[in-house]
């Protein structure tokens, strides 16, 4: 990154990117970096001397000129100074690059306010969040299945101006996931439309849709206390065996549902930088007293990830020959004994 308030600099940085993408990419990290996030740290604080910090960012920002990029639903978020908007934006303002840059940009700041409005992050939590994330995606999927009989045996055209017509929304969203704006320009009469579609189609769709197999996963059933459990995080991390958080650790041999899970990254790995898979047998059978395939199949792959590649280790297991891995947990196996053990 050059000096943060170098315009010269910025330009200069901006022109070497070569993709639109990579320009609006590295110009968002930077305001980011040198605007939001500093402004976000004083944005309630009233004092004088936050006062003057303000204006010196707006200031150095945007040189009173009001630079911004302007985009359909009035001013877009991705202020800028006009310098820069002239020098290295405003000619691509009619390439689609630029405007599904933009459409994915805006459609995910209306996503995150959906959230906030909804409390979507708070209702997930709950008791009964499984009969209220299926409730909101019948609601989309209704919307995209009505759409698909208002426009079957009908000839769709893509080039025909629709802004007018009462069925805009289910159009855009045709259009969108036919992947129309990959290729084609987002005009403004159609961004409305096209931006609250994909908010809610894409992003919130996904959202929904993840949270609800979250809900879904159960942890293993492990007889353990939990003050043993929480030892063996410690020396499984201490040993970098593993990098999880105790909360997620603890999670997975609950027995319970697991929800808002990060997956435990699984640092044992052969010659290779794989996961090794022979391990994570062993380490799950002294956990639980046994480990099978399909316990291994259908839970061990959603609760541990690969350092190297961050995917699931693996969807088989093969029976492992466990006398290559024992000697990773014979300084945790007292931890395991039965006395220590529920009843």
């Amino acid at each position: 990154m050059p000096n943060k308030y170098n315009t010269e600099n910025i330009i200069n940085e901006l022109k070497k990117e070569p993709t639109i993408t990579g320009k609006l990419n590295y110009w968002l990290t930077f305001k980011n970096k040198y605007y939001d996030e500093p402004l976000k740290k004083i944005k309630n604080d009233n004092s004088v001397e936050s006062f003057y910090k303000k204006k010196d960012l707006s200031k150095r920002f945007f040189d009173g000129s009001g630079g911004r990029i302007h985009l359909f639903m009035g001013n877009s978020s991705l202020m800028m100074p006009e310098i820069i908007c002239l020098e290295c934006f405003k000619k691509y303002e009619n390439d689609p690059e630029f405007t599904f840059w933009l459409l994915e940009y805006e459609a995910n700041i209306l996503f995150e306010i959906l959230k906030t409005v909804h409390n979507f992050d708070v209702r997930i939590n709950t008791p009964i969040a499984d009969d209220y994330i299926n409730r909101e995606l019948k609601t989309l999927n209704d919307f995209e299945a009505n759409r698909g009989k208002l426009f079957a045996g009908y000839k769709f055209d893509y080039e025909k101006d629709y802004v007018s017509s009462e069925f805009d929304k289910e159009i855009e969203l045709t259009r969108i996931k036919d992947d129309y704006y990959k290729s084609n320009i987002l005009s403004p009469s159609n961004s409305i439309a096209a931006i609250e579609m994909y908010a809610k189609h894409i992003y919130l769709k996904k959202y929904l849709e993840d949270s609800l197999n979250k809900t879904n996963l159960i942890g293993f059933n492990c007889q353990l206390l939990p003050e043993t459990i929480s030892n063996i995080h410690f020396q499984m991390e201490k040993k970098e065996y593993i990098k999880a958080d105790l909360k997620d650790f603890k999670a997975i041999f609950s027995g319970e549902p697991v929800i808002n899970f990060t997956p435990i990254e699984w640092l044992i790995t052969n010659n290779k930088g794989n996961a090794n898979k022979t391990a994570l047998f062993v380490f799950i059978k002294q956990m639980l007293g046994k480990a099978t395939n399909d316990i291994m199949k259908n839970k061990a792959q959603e609760f541990f990830r690969n350092k190297k590649s961050k995917k699931i280790i693996i969807k088989t297991y093969p029976n492992p020959d466990e006398q290559h891995a024992i000697n990773y947990f014979t300084d945790i196996a007292g931890l395991l004994k039965l006395p220590d053990q529920n009843k």
